[in-house]
């Protein structure tokens, strides 16, 4: 058997394949590899179920379309989800500033420490769910990036395009917003 039939190509490799006028199933599989955390981003930015869908979709319409634009000078991933966050904060700008929240994504995540009265949780949660849409779509997808997807500081800052001390301003600006505005969740 051929080893390299088992082989499992990385990410750049699909895309050099595709480029090369490879099969459009090449970048099926992109998906599938992306398709969850690219959904949970983009719900972690626009806190709304049939929105992330909708621009899930987008997105990856986009990285299709522009993939003979990738120059590899960064990961795969990190294109993709620099896409998927400024494709996120367009669609927030053209609807205005409200958000109307959904708490299953803070609820799946554990943020805010919810008690086990279900009441007093998604008191809670609607609390910590609108403190997040408050915040301006540059600060929610700092914290989205770290504090929910788990991306460290060089990564986050890769996929929004911004200098690492830009992502520590502006963590450290939401987080002080988000302590004001949860000062009552946080102390209960």
């Amino acid at each position: 058997m051929n080893d390299n039939h088992l082989r499992i190509e990385s990410d750049e490799e699909l895309v050099e394949r595709l480029r090369m006028g490879g099969q459009p199933e090449l970048f099926d599989e992109l998906i599938h590899r992306h398709l969850e955390k690219t959904r949970s981003m983009i719900y972690g930015i626009v806190l709304n179920h049939h929105d992330a869908d909708d621009l899930v979709q987008e997105v990856f319409v986009r990285a299709y379309r522009g993939i003979s634009r990738f120059r590899q000078k960064a990961k795969f991933s990190t294109w993709l989800y620099r896409i998927a966050v400024n494709t996120s904060r367009s669609f927030l700008k053209k609807r205005g500033r409200f958000v109307p929240v959904e708490n299953e994504h803070i609820e799946r995540h554990g943020i805010g420490g919810c008690g086990t009265h279900p009441l007093q949780s998604r008191e809670k949660l609607d609390q910590i769910g609108a403190a997040l849409a408050a915040l301006s779509p540059s600060l929610r997808a700092a914290i989205v990036l770290t504090a929910i997807e788990g991306h460290g500081i060089a990564a986050a800052a890769d996929i929004e395009g911004c200098a690492q001390a830009t992502m520590y301003w502006r963590i450290h600006k939401a987080r002080k917003i988000l302590k004001s505005s949860l000062k009552e969740v946080l102390e209960q």
